[in-house]
């Protein structure tokens, strides 16, 4: 959530419009922090890269998550 958040306010995106983009489930960040989901490693490798790839110019990455290479997408 410390990179959805991150991304979201440097985009000036909704965490449903973000969800949709990242995820392809426009609910998503939602539900996790409602609790109410669970996901797949596989998914979150997902997501995350999607991050990577993407993230915003002068936004720091949340120092608390580890930031994929790039080349994990091989």
């Amino acid at each position: 959530m410390a990179c959805a958040s991150a991304y979201a306010g440097a985009r000036s995106l909704s965490l449903t419009t973000l969800g949709r983009l990242a995820a392809g489930d426009w609910r998503f960040f939602d539900r996790v922090v409602e609790g109410s989901t669970t996901f797949t490693a596989r998914k979150y490798d997902d997501v995350m890269l999607w991050f990577s790839e993407r993230w915003p110019e002068g936004c720091d990455w949340p120092a608390e998550v580890p930031r994929p290479s790039l080349e994990a997408r091989a």
